[in-house]
């Protein structure tokens, strides 16, 4: 079943098959500025699969200021469209940006949550 905080306008048109595949695929790059992190995930068995890819990177830059030192994070997150939508389903394309970006902001607080929290306890 497709989730709760799914539009309408999605819902009217998808069903959810009852398993699928999710590949991800990650690189890691350091040096002495920052540290960045790129994931990207491939689905495959799911409705728009085969449209779509996601890619997010996040960037952690040490810094040092009048307060002290920390890190800044940046988070960027990129919907590749590698094959055009059907004519009738293009109206879902701003939807399914929209949902991505509000999920990663959410994911990144997220995870800049579970970092502090990880810090917190080695200090």
């Amino acid at each position: 079943p497709l989730p709760d905080d799914v539009p309408s306008a999605i819902r009217s048109v998808l069903t959810l098959p009852e398993s699928g595949t999710c590949k991800a695929f990650a690189r890691l790059k350091s040096n002495d500025k920052e540290v960045l992190l790129t994931m990207q995930y491939v689905t495959e068995g799911f409705p728009l699969g085969e449209n779509l890819q996601l890619q997010v990177t996040d960037a952690f830059v040490p810094f040092v200021g009048p307060q002290g030192a920390g890190v800044t994070h940046r988070r960027w997150a990129v919907v590749l469209w590698v094959k055009e939508l059907r004519w009738h389903l293009k109206f879902l394309k701003g939807i399914i940006v929209s949902q991505v970006m509000e999920r990663g902001k959410r994911a990144s607080e997220l995870l800049l949550s579970n970092l502090k929290h990880a810090a917190r306890g080695r200090s």
